[in-house]
C-alpha cells in the first residue's frame, strides 16, 4: 500500500467527487494517537475536520482496530465537530455494514464511500470487481482452499486442530492455515488456546456459505449431454451410475438428481446432473458410450458436469446405492440453477445445513 502521504491524494480526489464537498488544499498527517490524516472540508457550506485511519486491509478484523483508534483519538481531542472515516484499498461489504451500523464513514478505491452528517449523508455501493483478493491468505472458494472451507462447513459446529483438518481437507497444513488466517481476517473463524492445543471453529458458517454463492456458477463446469433411450429414465440413470463406478469414476449426482436423495422436496425431473472430476471425464464418456448413451449438442436425458475442482466431488456420499454430492455442493448448484433451483436449495438447507 502506497504512504499515507499518498493516500492523502487520493482521499481529497473522492471527497471532492461528492456533491457539495469541497477539500481544503492541505491534507495533514496527524500522526497523533494513531490516527493517519485530520482533512479540512466543506460539506453543504458547513466546516467538518474529517479524522481518517488508513488501512491496508478492508475486512472485519481490520476495521474493529480501526474503531477503535478512532473513538480513542476522539474521545482524547474532546472535539463534537471531528467526523471519524476509515480508509483501505478495498473495504468488504460485511466491514462496510460495520461501519454504517457504528455511524463511522469509510472510503475505499472501488469507489465505495459512507459519510453521515447531521445535515446530509452519502452511501454510495459499486458492485463487487472480478478480482483476486487484495488481503491476506488465499481466495477461500477454489482450488485447494475450497476443500478446506467445503470441510468446515460439512462440520460447521466443530473446533478443528489444525492438522485434522488439513487431512479431511486432504491438503497441506500450511494451506489449511492459511485459509483458516484469511476466515479469521474476516471474522468468520474463531481460534482458541496455544501452540499445538489450538483449535479453530467458525463463527458466521451461513456468512461464509453465502459469500461462495456469489463466486459460484453453473458456467464453470463443461457441459455434456447424452441421449439415450429406456423404458424408466431413472433405471438408465442407475446403469450409469453402476457403470461409473466399476470404472472407479467418482461421480456425484448434484442439482434435482442429487436433491431429491437427500431432501425431496420438488417434482422429480426427467432430466438427470452427474457431477465428474475433470481428469476422470473421458472415461466417463467412454462409459457413458458404452452404456448406449448418445452425446447431443444441448437436451438429452443425462448431462455431465465436468468440474476442474476436487471440491466438488470429494465429500460426496453413498444414497439410494448412487453417490450424491454433499449437501453443501448442491446448495451451492441449486442456488444457481435458474430451473427453481433456489426454492430447492432453500430447503435444502432448512432440512441439511443448519445455518
Amino acid at each position: 500500500m502506497p504512504p499515507v502521504t499518498d493516500v492523502s491524494a487520493r482521499i481529497s480526489a473522492a471527497l471532492n467527487q461528492l456533491p457539495a464537498v469541497a477539500v481544503d488544499s492541505q491534507a495533514v498527517v496527524s500522526g497523533l494517537g494513531g490516527v493517519d490524516l485530520v482533512v479540512a472540508a466543506s460539506v453543504c457550506g458547513h466546516r467538518v475536520g474529517l479524522v481518517v485511519e488508513v488501512k491496508p486491509f478492508g475486512y472485519p478484523r481490520d476495521v474493529a482496530v480501526a474503531i477503535h483508534q478512532l473513538r480513542s483519538y476522539l474521545e482524547a481531542q474532546a472535539d463534537p465537530d471531528a467526523v471519524p472515516l476509515i480508509y483501505a484499498p478495498r473495504l468488504s461489504p460485511t466491514s462496510r455494514a460495520i461501519l454504517r451500523e457504528q455511524g463511522i464513514g469509510y472510503l475505499d478505491d472501488d469507489g465505495n464511500v459512507f459519510l453521515r452528517l447531521p445535515w446530509a449523508c452519502y452511501w454510495i455501493d459499486k458492485p463487487a470487481k472480478d478480482q483476486p483478493d487484495r488481503g491476506p491468505g488465499q481466495r477461500l472458494f477454489s482450488g485447494r482452499a475450497a476443500q478446506v472451507t467445503h470441510a468446515l462447513l460439512l462440520d460447521a459446529h466443530r473446533s478443528w486442530h489444525l492438522d485434522d483438518l488439513a487431512v479431511r481437507a486432504n491438503v497441506a497444513p500450511g494451506t489449511a492455515y492459511k485459509v483458516c488466517r484469511a476466515m479469521e481476517d474476516r471474522q468468520w473463524m474463531q481460534r482458541s488456546g496455544r501452540g499445538p492445543a489450538t483449535t479453530r471453529l467458525l463463527l458466521e458458517p451461513g456468512a461464509m456459505l453465502d459469500a461462495w454463492v456469489t463466486t459460484h456458477s453453473l458456467g464453470r463446469y463443461q457441459a455434456r449431454h447424452y441421449h439415450g433411450w429406456a423404458q424408466n429414465r431413472h433405471e438408465l440413470l442407475r446403469h450409469l451410475a453402476s457403470a461409473l463406478d466399476s470404472a472407479d469414476v467418482d461421480y456425484a449426482l448434484t442439482l434435482s438428481t442429487g436433491a431429491q436423495l437427500v431432501a425431496p422436496h420438488l417434482s422429480l425431473n426427467d432430466h438427470s446432473w452427474v457431477l465428474i472430476p475433470q481428469i476422470q471425464a473421458e472415461t466417463a464418456d467412454r462409459v457413458a458410450t458404452d452404456q448406449k448413451l448418445h452425446r447431443v449438442e444441448q437436451g438429452g436425458v443425462i448431462t455431465l458436469l465436468i468440474s476442474n475442482q476436487n471440491s466438488a466431488t470429494m465429500f460426496r456420499s453413498r444414497e439410494a446405492a448412487v453417490w450424491v454430492a454433499s449437501p453443501v455442493q448442491l446448495y451451492l448448484d441449486l442456488m444457481v440453477w435458474p430451473q427453481r433451483g433456489k426454492e430447492q436449495a432453500q430447503h435444502l438447507r432448512a432440512e441439511r445445513l443448519p445455518f
